[in-house]
């Protein structure tokens, strides 16, 4: 299939579905992560704190606008403060352009057996997940640094490339108004001549009568 490049689109949104609810040890999920908006449709990938995770598999809508992606995940204990990232990007796009991501931090509760065999949920609240909380957090401003580093060097070459636009619209115009004073010059230079020949032609008539 041959796609223009106009009808290129990056993905519009990204979100990953009943993000908010807390997950339990050692239970495996299906997670839900849907991107809109990109054609040809999304390429959607999960992370673990910058981990890329491979156990999914991913669909696309009929009409080709909607891509979801299912992640299969037994969370641990150590899982808890840990950020879960699904991104979306368009794979004819460059790949320096940001993209779309949806984060969730992950909230993991232990699950203990009582003797009657019913299942009780504790908080995992152990000083580790706070660690990964704080690392996590450090990163993100690091992150957050170079990405806002890299906008600013995306506008400053936006900004080259306008200049020299404007550069050369300028030279575009620079040349048309030169051909337009040549012309002008050449109808002035035949208008001359024009009037040099009718001059000519009325002082040979004149002298013809006074002969």
């Amino acid at each position: 299939m041959i796609i223009s490049g106009a009808s290129i689109l990056r993905p519009l949104d990204i979100r990953i579905l009943e993000s908010s609810q807390p997950l339990s040890a050692g239970r495996r999920y299906d997670l839900l992560c849907q991107s809109s908006g990109s054609r040809p449709p999304a390429k959607v990938t999960w992370y673990r704190d910058g981990q890329r995770l491979e156990n999914t598999k991913e669909t696309t809508s009929q009409d080709g606008n909607m891509t979801t992606s299912t992640l299969s995940l037994v969370p641990n204990k150590y899982d808890s403060g840990r950020r879960l990232s699904c991104r979306a990007e368009n794979p004819l796009i460059n790949e320096s352009t940001p993209l779309f991501s949806d984060d969730w931090d992950l909230h993991i509760q232990l699950v203990k057996e009582k003797e009657g065999g019913e299942e009780e949920e504790e908080e995992e609240e152990e000083e580790e997940g706070e660690k990964k909380k704080e690392e996590r957090r450090r990163k993100e401003g690091e992150g957050g640094e170079k990405r806002r580093e890299g906008e600013g060097e995306g506008e400053e070459k936006e900004k080259e490339k306008e200049k020299e636009k404007e550069k050369e619209k300028e030279k575009e115009k620079e040349k048309e108004k030169e051909k337009e004073k040549r012309e002008g010059e050449e109808r002035r230079r035949e208008g001359e001549e024009k009037e040099k020949e009718k001059n000519n032609k009325t002082m040979t008539m004149t002298k013809n009568k006074k002969k």
